[in-house]
């Protein structure tokens, strides 16, 4: 599988009081950013990981993640 943010990527990102269905978000998980797909299901929060390899998050009182920024653009070496 072909990552979208490849490790060592540069990632440009902007602060946004909201997020949208879709977005590609910077999150922090146990003090230790990662980025997460948003998904918006009525009144929760999942976080899709780019990686199969990773599993998703649903947000809520008992895993209040912080959603950082979003990114905005990405930029790697495909050598």
């Amino acid at each position: 599988m072909k990552l979208l943010v490849p490790f060592g990527s540069l990632i440009t990102l902007v602060r946004k009081p909201t997020f949208e269905n879709a977005d590609l978000t910077a999150v922090l998980i146990d003090d230790e950013a990662t980025n997460k797909r948003v998904k918006l299901v009525g009144n929760k929060v999942i976080l899709f990981p780019e990686n199969n390899d990773y599993d998703s998050i649903v947000l809520n009182k008992n895993n209040p993640e912080k959603i950082l920024r979003k990114v905005v653009h990405v930029e790697y070496n495909i050598q």
